[in-house]
Protein backbone atom coordinates (compact mmCIF):
# COMPACT_ATOMS: atom_id res chain seq x y z
CA UNK A 1 0.00 0.00 0.00
CA UNK A 2 1.30 3.43 -0.80
CA UNK A 3 1.88 5.90 1.96
CA UNK A 4 -0.12 8.38 -0.20
CA UNK A 5 -3.52 6.33 0.69
CA UNK A 6 -2.79 7.19 4.21
CA UNK A 7 -2.12 11.04 4.26
CA UNK A 8 -4.06 14.38 4.54
CA UNK A 9 -3.47 16.28 1.60
CA UNK A 10 -0.88 18.49 3.00
CA UNK A 11 1.13 15.64 4.37
CA UNK A 12 1.26 13.96 0.88
CA UNK A 13 2.26 17.71 -0.85
CA UNK A 14 5.48 17.36 1.63
CA UNK A 15 5.82 14.06 0.64
CA UNK A 16 5.88 14.61 -2.68
CA UNK A 17 8.18 17.43 -2.80
CA UNK A 18 10.37 15.19 -0.92
CA UNK A 19 10.43 12.68 -3.22
CA UNK A 20 11.11 15.12 -6.11
CA UNK A 21 13.92 16.52 -4.23
CA UNK A 22 15.49 14.08 -2.00
CA UNK A 23 15.51 16.39 0.99
CA UNK A 24 14.34 18.97 2.06
CA UNK A 25 14.21 22.17 4.93
CA UNK A 26 11.54 23.71 6.13
CA UNK A 27 12.14 26.99 4.12
CA UNK A 28 12.87 24.35 0.92
CA UNK A 29 9.13 22.82 1.33
CA UNK A 30 7.38 26.10 2.25
CA UNK A 31 9.24 27.54 -1.34
CA UNK A 32 7.66 24.78 -3.09
CA UNK A 33 4.09 23.98 -1.76
CA UNK A 34 1.27 25.65 -3.04
CA UNK A 35 -0.43 28.54 -1.02
CA UNK A 36 2.41 27.43 2.07
CA UNK A 37 1.18 26.93 5.61
CA UNK A 38 2.24 29.09 8.39
CA UNK A 39 5.50 28.16 9.81
CA UNK A 40 4.20 26.37 12.55
CA UNK A 41 1.39 24.73 10.99
CA UNK A 42 4.17 23.16 8.57
CA UNK A 43 6.76 22.38 11.54
CA UNK A 44 3.07 20.63 13.02
CA UNK A 45 2.72 18.35 9.45
CA UNK A 46 6.69 17.46 9.27
CA UNK A 47 6.29 16.36 13.55
CA UNK A 48 3.03 14.38 12.35
CA UNK A 49 4.47 12.91 9.20
CA UNK A 50 7.86 12.29 11.29
CA UNK A 51 5.65 10.50 13.85
CA UNK A 52 3.98 8.24 10.90
CA UNK A 53 7.80 6.98 10.29
CA UNK A 54 7.42 8.60 6.49
CA UNK A 55 9.98 11.11 7.24
CA UNK A 56 13.45 11.27 8.81
CA UNK A 57 15.64 14.03 10.17
CA UNK A 58 18.81 13.69 7.90
CA UNK A 59 21.06 16.90 8.97
CA UNK A 60 21.14 20.23 8.78
CA UNK A 61 21.91 23.36 6.63
CA UNK A 62 22.57 26.79 8.82
CA UNK A 63 20.00 26.55 11.05
CA UNK A 64 17.52 24.18 10.00
CA UNK A 65 16.85 20.51 9.94
CA UNK A 66 17.47 18.63 6.96
CA UNK A 67 14.58 15.90 6.47
CA UNK A 68 13.47 13.21 3.46
CA UNK A 69 11.75 10.31 3.42
CA UNK A 70 12.08 7.60 5.21
CA UNK A 71 11.25 4.69 2.27
CA UNK A 72 13.02 4.96 -1.23
CA UNK A 73 11.96 6.75 -4.18
CA UNK A 74 11.86 3.36 -5.83
CA UNK A 75 9.67 1.38 -3.48
CA UNK A 76 7.18 4.14 -3.08
CA UNK A 77 6.78 4.71 -6.93
CA UNK A 78 6.33 1.30 -7.16
CA UNK A 79 3.31 1.26 -4.89
CA UNK A 80 1.90 4.40 -6.69
CA UNK A 81 2.23 2.45 -10.15
CA UNK A 82 0.39 -0.74 -8.97
CA UNK A 83 -2.26 1.95 -7.48
CA UNK A 84 -2.76 3.69 -10.93
CA UNK A 85 -3.33 0.90 -12.76
CA UNK A 86 -5.39 -0.68 -10.40
CA UNK A 87 -7.72 2.54 -10.38
CA UNK A 88 -7.65 3.78 -13.98
CA UNK A 89 -6.33 0.52 -16.22
CA UNK A 90 -8.26 -2.26 -14.44
CA UNK A 91 -4.80 -3.68 -13.11
CA UNK A 92 -3.38 -3.95 -17.02
CA UNK A 93 0.30 -2.89 -17.73
CA UNK A 94 -0.88 -3.40 -21.27
CA UNK A 95 -3.52 -0.46 -20.91
CA UNK A 96 -1.47 1.66 -19.03
CA UNK A 97 1.66 1.65 -20.66
CA UNK A 98 -0.49 2.19 -23.73
CA UNK A 99 -1.86 5.02 -22.70
CA UNK A 100 1.08 6.55 -21.58
CA UNK A 101 2.94 6.17 -24.44
CA UNK A 102 0.14 6.95 -27.20
CA UNK A 103 0.26 10.55 -25.26
CA UNK A 104 1.37 13.31 -27.65
CA UNK A 105 3.32 14.84 -25.44
CA UNK A 106 5.32 12.04 -24.39
CA UNK A 107 9.00 11.99 -26.01
CA UNK A 108 11.10 9.27 -25.05
CA UNK A 109 14.90 9.02 -26.14
CA UNK A 110 15.93 6.06 -28.13
CA UNK A 111 18.41 5.33 -24.87
CA UNK A 112 14.82 5.07 -22.83
CA UNK A 113 13.65 3.19 -25.39
CA UNK A 114 16.55 0.48 -25.33
CA UNK A 115 16.34 -0.07 -21.50
CA UNK A 116 12.41 -0.59 -21.71
CA UNK A 117 13.06 -3.13 -24.38
CA UNK A 118 15.37 -4.65 -22.10
CA UNK A 119 13.02 -5.09 -19.05
CA UNK A 120 10.44 -6.20 -21.43
CA UNK A 121 12.86 -8.99 -22.07
CA UNK A 122 14.06 -9.91 -18.46
CA UNK A 123 10.06 -10.00 -17.75
CA UNK A 124 9.50 -12.06 -20.74
CA UNK A 125 12.29 -14.60 -19.45
CA UNK A 126 10.90 -14.13 -15.70
CA UNK A 127 7.20 -15.29 -17.47
CA UNK A 128 8.79 -18.01 -19.57
CA UNK A 129 10.49 -19.42 -16.35
CA UNK A 130 7.18 -19.63 -14.00
CA UNK A 131 5.05 -20.99 -17.04
CA UNK A 132 7.58 -23.72 -16.70
CA UNK A 133 7.69 -24.55 -13.58
CA UNK A 134 5.32 -27.09 -12.27
CA UNK A 135 2.45 -25.98 -10.04
CA UNK A 136 1.99 -27.36 -6.33
CA UNK A 137 -0.48 -30.22 -5.96
CA UNK A 138 -2.38 -30.32 -2.86
CA UNK A 139 -2.61 -34.29 -1.62
CA UNK A 140 -6.39 -35.06 -1.16
CA UNK A 141 -6.98 -36.01 2.46
CA UNK A 142 -7.55 -38.97 3.41
CA UNK A 143 -11.58 -39.84 4.33
CA UNK A 144 -12.59 -39.46 7.94
CA UNK A 145 -9.29 -37.12 8.58
CA UNK A 146 -10.16 -33.77 11.03
CA UNK A 147 -8.59 -30.92 11.19
CA UNK A 148 -6.76 -30.60 14.79
CA UNK A 149 -5.04 -27.28 15.65
CA UNK A 150 -1.01 -27.83 16.50
CA UNK A 151 -0.86 -26.73 19.82
CA UNK A 152 -4.63 -28.03 21.06
CA UNK A 153 -5.31 -31.86 21.51
CA UNK A 154 -7.79 -33.55 19.45
CA UNK A 155 -11.12 -33.70 21.35
CA UNK A 156 -12.41 -37.29 22.76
Amino acid sequence: MSIFEQLSRREREVMEILFSLGQATMGDLAQHMDAPPTRPALRSIIKMLEQKGHLVQCGTRGREHVFKPARAPEREGQAAWRKVLSTFFGGSMRDGLAAYLNDPSVNISAEEIETIEGLLAKARQRSQEDSSKPKPSRKPKAKGATKTHPKRKPRS
